[in-house]
C-alpha cells in the first residue's frame, strides 16, 4: 500500500512544485433544490430530483442503501491476518449491531446499568467510504457507527445493479479492533489517493481526569459506556479501578486508516504519531504526505502532519496553528503561523502508549482566584472541554511524548491557539489550491472574553485571545489559502497562510420561528467536501427543524446555495462524500444518524419513519453505457 504510493510521486517529488502538481479537471456539477419540509414531509428524507453533469441530465432521488438494524449474511473473513471476525456458523447480522473484543452482541444496559435481553443496535452512521481495491469492480463499504460507545467500523459487499447503479448491501459485519484495545468514537472520514479509508477518532478520553478520579461519577459517561468493549457493564464498575486495570486513554483519539484489498482482507492502523486530540477530520493533500486536521468541541485547535514518506503516515512532524486575526468582519480574517511541535515516530508513540500516564507528562496546580497560576514555570492553558483554566508545567525530556499523548494542551503551552469551537468538515478545492471547512458555531473561546453573547472570562482568561469574533450560533465556512513552497517543512509541502470566512448562517431575528437560524442558509455546518465545481456541506443542528444538505460555489466557497437533501427531523445529515465514478456511476453519499432525537411525541406520531439510521445517496447518475464510451 505505502509503497506503491511512494513509487507513485517518487519522480515528482524532485521536481519544481510547478512540474509535479497538475490540476485536475473539474466538471459542471448541478443539482435542483428541494423546498422546506413541512407537515409528513419533515418524517422523510427528501433528496434532490434531478442532476447536470457536464452538461447532461439525470433524473436523481434519495435512494436509501439500508437502515440500520436491518439484517444481511455476514460478511467473510477474507483471507489470512483479516481484521474481520470469523463467524462462518452466522447466517444473517444486522447491520450497525455494536460488539465486544471478541466480536459478541452488545446489549443495552438495564436502568440499573446491568445486560438486557435487548440487542444494542446503533442508529448513529456517520461517515461511509466506497472502495474497488485492486482495480476490480468489486465494492466494498467501511462504515462509522459512532455511537453507543463503543464506536463500530463495519465491512460491507455491495451489489450493484449494472443497468440502474442501484446500490444495496450484500453482506456485512464488524471490524475486529482488539489489537487496538478498540475504536473510540469514529467520526468523519477521506478516502486516499492509495485507496485505503482515513478517518478519525473524536472527543478523545480525558486521561487527567481519569488519573484524578476518585469516584466514578467523576468521569465522562463515555467513559463507563466504552468499557462494555470489555464485557464490564456499568453495574459491574464498582470502583475506578475497575476501570484503570482495563481502559487506557492514550489508546484513543488517534487518526485511524482501514484498507481491504479484492478477497476482502481488512488491516487496521491507529496513526499515533499524527498526534491526539477531537480528530473529527484529516485531509491528505496532493503531496502525499501534508494532512491537515480539524479538532471538534470547544477551545479546539488545528493541526497539520507532514510524513516522512509519501503515501505512509506512520512516521512524521506535527504542527499546530497560531492565528493573528486580521478582521472581525463576516466571520473574520486571520493570518496562520505554524509552531513545530516535533517529530516521532509510530514505533516510539505506539510503545511508550502502554505505561505512559498524564502524571508522566505534567505537573499541575489549581489557579489562583484571579486565574492565573500561582507557580513560576506553570502555564495556564484553556485546552479542550476539561473545565477551564488549567496550570500545566511539562516534566523534563516529555517534549515529545506530550505533543503525541496531549497534543492540544502541550500546543497551547507554546501558543498555540486554542479558541475555536466545533472545526469540523475540511475539503480541498484542487484547481484553486484552497481549503474549505466548517466551523459550527462561532461562539465561547472565539468570542472576546463572551460566551454565547454574554460577557464571560471563562474561554478566553489564559488564552492569548488570539480570536475575537461576535457571537453566531448559525456558524461558517472558511478559506484557508494554500502556499506550494520548496524547502519549507519539507520539500513541496502545502502551506496554508491565511483563514477567512466565505459563507456564514444568519440567526433569525423572529421569535416565534422554530427555525432560530434562516432556512435559506446554513445552520452549523459540519462535513464539508468538494464534488466537482460544487461545495458540498451538511448541517448538525439543532436550530433548524429539519436538518439540510447545501451546494454552493466550490471555488469561492459562498452561494447561491442549493438545498440538495433535508433529513428526518431530529436527524443529523452527516458522512457525505461524492464518488464521481463507481463502475460509471456516481453517487453523492449520506447518512442520516438518529431521527427523532429528543422528540419522543414525533416518534410516536402516525408519519413517524421510525429511529434507525439510514445510508444512502442522492442519485444514481449513470455517467455512460456500456455501448457509449464517450458519454463520459
Amino acid at each position: 500500500m505505502k509503497a506503491s504510493a511512494a513509487a507513485l510521486v517518487a519522480t515528482a517529488v524532485l521536481q519544481p512544485v510547478a512540474a509535479w502538481y497538475q490540476k485536475p479537471e473539474l466538471y459542471e456539477l448541478d443539482f435542483s433544490g428541494v423546498g422546506v419540509p413541512e407537515g409528513a414531509e419533515q418524517h422523510q428524507v427528501i433528496g434532490s430530483k434531478a442532476a447536470s453533469l457536464r452538461s447532461r441530465a439525470y433524473q436523481t432521488d434519495w435512494h436509501t442503501i439500508s437502515r440500520t438494524g436491518e439484517e444481511y449474511p455476514y460478511i467473510a473473513k477474507g483471507g489470512d491476518g483479516s481484521k474481520l471476525y470469523d463467524k462462518s456458523d452466522v447466517k444473517s447480522w444486522p447491520y450497525g449491531l455494536v460488539v465486544d473484543i471478541d466480536g459478541n452482541p452488545l446489549s443495552k444496559p438495564t436502568d440499573g446499568g446491568r445486560k438486557s435481553n435487548d440487542l444494542d443496535v446503533s442508529n448513529e452512521p456517520d461517515f461511509v467510504s466506497y472502495l474497488q481495491p485492486g482495480g476490480t469492480n468489486t465494492i466494498y463499504s467501511f462504515t462509522h457507527f459512532e455511537s453507543p460507545r463503543p464506536g463500530t467500523l463495519y465491512l460491507s459487499a455491495l451489489a450493484q445493479d449494472t443497468d440502474t447503479c442501484e446500490l444495496k448491501i450484500a453482506s456485512t459485519g464488524p471490524i475486529d479492533w482488539s489489537s487496538w484495545q478498540g475504536l473510540w468514537i469514529p467520526c468523519a472520514g477521506f478516502l486516499t489517493s492509495w485507496g485505503t479509508h482515513l478517518a478519525g477518532e473524536e472527543y478523545e478520553p480525558d486521561a487527567r481526569a481519569l488519573s484524578e478520579a476518585t469516584a466514578v461519577d467523576d468521569l465522562n459517561e463515555d467513559i463507563v459506556g466504552f468499557m462494555r468493549y470489555f464485557d464490564t457493564y456499568p453495574a459491574d464498575i464498582t470502583d475506578v479501578s475497575v476501570i484503570t486495570s482495563q481502559f487506557n486513554p492514550y489508546k484513543y483519539g488517534y487518526m485511524f486508516e482501514a484498507a481491504v484489498d479484492a478477497e476482502g482482507t481488512v488491516s487496521t492502523y491507529k496513526h499515533m504519531s499524527m498526534g491526539r486530540f477531537s480528530h473529527e477530520l484529516g485531509i491528505v493533500m496532493p503531496d502525499e504526505r501534508t494532512v491537515y486536521m480539524t479538532d471538534d468541541g470547544d477551545n479546539v485547535g488545528f493541526f497539520a502532519f507532514v510524513a516522512d514518506t509519501p503515501g505512509g503516515l506512520a512516521d512524521g512532524t506535527l504542527y499546530a496553528a497560531k492565528m493573528t486575526q486580521l478582521s472581525a468582519d463576516a466571520g473574520g480574517t486571520f493570518m496562520v503561523q505554524w509552531i513545530n511541535l516535533g517529530h516521532a515516530t509510530q514505533a516510539e508513540i505506539e510503545a511508550a502508549a502502554d505505561t505512559m500516564t498524564f502524571d508522566s507528562l505534567f505537573d499541575t496546580e489549581a489557579p489562583a482566584a484571579d486565574m492565573t497560576c500561582p507557580t513560576p514555570g506553570f502555564k495556564g492553558v484553556v485546552a479542550g472541554a476539561y473545565g477551564g483554566v488549567e496550570c500545566l508545567r511539562l516534566k523534563p525530556g516529555m517534549e515529545k511524548f506530550a505533543s503525541r499523548f496531549e497534543t492540544r494542551r502541550y500546543a497551547a503551552t507554546l501558543g498555540a491557539t486554542t479558541e475555536f469551537s466545533k472545526w469540523e468538515g475540511i475539503t480541498l478545492d484542487p484547481s484553486n489550491m484552497k481549503i474549505r471547512t466548517s466551523i459550527t458555531s462561532v461562539r465561547n473561546g472565539m468570542e472576546d472574553f463572551a460566551a454565547e453573547g454574554e460577557a464571560s472570562k471563562d474561554y478566553d482568561i489564559a488564552s492569548a485571545n488570539n480570536v475575537r469574533l461576535p457571537y453566531n450560533p448559525c456558524g461558517c465556512v472558511y478559506e484557508l489559502q494554500l502556499v506550494a513552497c520548496d524547502g519549507w517543512w519539507q520539500a513541496q509541502t502545502l502551506k496554508a497562510q491565511t483563514l477567512k470566512a466565505t459563507l456564514c448562517g444568519t440567526p433569525s431575528t423572529d421569535a416565534e420561528d422554530p427555525n432560530s437560524c434562516l432556512v435559506d442558509g446554513l445552520s452549523s455546518p459540519d462535513n464539508t467536501i468538494s464534488a466537482e465545481d460544487r461545495l458540498i456541506v451538511a448541517e448538525d443542528t439543532k436550530s433548524h427543524v429539519n436538518n439540510m444538505l447545501w451546494a454552493a460555489s466550490l471555488s469561492t466557497g459562498a452561494g447561491p446555495l442549493t438545498r440538495v437533501l433535508t433529513a428526518v427531523v431530529g436527524a443529523e445529515i452527516t458522512g457525505v462524500y461524492w464518488h464521481g465514478d463507481i463502475n460509471g456511476c456516481a453517487y453523492l453519499t449520506a447518512s442520516i444518524q438518529h431521527p427523532y432525537e429528543d422528540l419522543p411525541m414525533l416518534l410516536a406520531a402516525p408519519e413517524s419513519t421510525g429511529e434507525a439510521g439510514w445510508v444512502g445517496y442522492v442519485g444514481p447518475l449513470k455517467l455512460k453505457d456500456q455501448d457509449d464510451a464517450s458519454a463520459y
